[in-house]
């Protein structure tokens, strides 16, 4: 989730492996494709994981 210069107002953008269920606003994509995005990922990057919405308050 991106922190809009520490202003905390939940600007971000999330991709997450691609499932049966919709998005509600995420990129989805398939589980080859999400290991070759971080796979070529910039050292400046940063990849957050998170199981459940409540981790998210840790960001």
């Amino acid at each position: 989730m991106m922190d809009n210069h520490g202003q905390h107002n939940g600007s971000g953008f999330f991709i997450h492996v691609k499932n049966q269920w919709a998005t509600a606003g995420c990129v989805s994509i398939n589980y080859n494709d999400v290991r070759t995005l971080l796979s070529r990922l910039g050292t400046k990057a940063y990849v957050v994981d998170v199981q459940n919405r409540a981790q998210l308050q840790n960001y």
